[in-house]
């Protein structure tokens, strides 16, 4: 657990930006892409959710964020990308942009920052993976970390050494085990830090993620975001089909 710790502490790291989605919410709208977009075999589904949870390796890489986000690119474009691993990896830096146009039109960050004042984007990503965490069937988050078992040759490519990668798999692995809060509860009652938090801000966000895990506003806020994606998604999969010659 003390990788996954590290790995918790970088996340947080810089998350007062409204950029980036948690990895439970991105493996999920890559699902959804797979299921309306793509006819993929089970090795190049599983490459294609790799891929999309590869970016944000550069907290534990030390890399530079345009590096693994590649900002501008339409769905059309993705869509059009040959490797699958790449092709998650680029909707990665899509979903990131789409949330953040739906994060400012929120209007809860406000009362987020009443909880937590020094960082509520982050404190909002977390309740979002904790929502949808219950929204999900169980064996959803399993098998994302069931994807996690290969190292692609597109990661390689970013100079990335194989054990980082493992590391960076387990890390995932481990999160995908249970929602936030549990994960949150679990280091209070160990008396250990979580997310690079710990004593009364660790608790902080404990009782912010319980506190507005209900919040109307917030729960429907991810399931319209789902909503948006999916509809986006088949829009994109009737334009490519009417460009088809007949």
């Amino acid at each position: 657990m003390t990788r996954f710790r590290t790995f918790l502490l970088f996340l947080c790291v810089g998350s007062s930006t409204l950029w980036g989605a948690a990895p439970l919410f991105h493996a999920y709208v890559a699902d959804k892409w797979l299921e309306i977009l793509e006819d993929y075999s089970l090795e190049e589904k599983q490459a294609f959710i790799r891929g999309t949870l590869f970016p944000d390796i550069r907290y534990i890489a030390k890399l530079a964020r345009k590096i693994t986000h590649h900002h501008g690119l339409t769905s059309n474009e993705i869509k059009k990308t040959s490797d699958p691993f790449l092709k998650g990896l680029r909707l990665h830096t899509y979903v990131d942009d789409v949330r953040e146009a739906m994060v400012e039109q929120l209007g809860v960050i406000s009362q987020l920052e009443e909880r937590v004042p020094d960082d509520p984007y982050f404190l909002l990503k977390l309740i979002e993976d904790d929502i949808l965490y219950t929204m999900l069937p169980k064996e959803k988050p399993l098998y994302y970390a069931s994807c996690l078992k290969a190292i692609d040759p597109g990661a390689l490519q970013f100079q990335v050494k194989p054990e980082t990668i493992e590391q960076w798999h387990e890390i995932h692995k481990a999160y995908f085990q249970q929602s936030i809060n549990q994960l949150l509860l679990e280091h209070i009652r160990l008396g250990k830090p979580c997310l690079g938090l710990s004593g009364a801000i660790l608790n902080d966000f404990y009782e912010g993620v319980i506190e507005f895990r209900s919040h109307e506003k917030i729960r429907e806020h991810v399931k319209k975001a789902i909503e948006q994606f999916e509809l986006d998604f088949i829009h994109l999969r009737e334009s490519i089909s009417q460009d088809i010659p007949k």
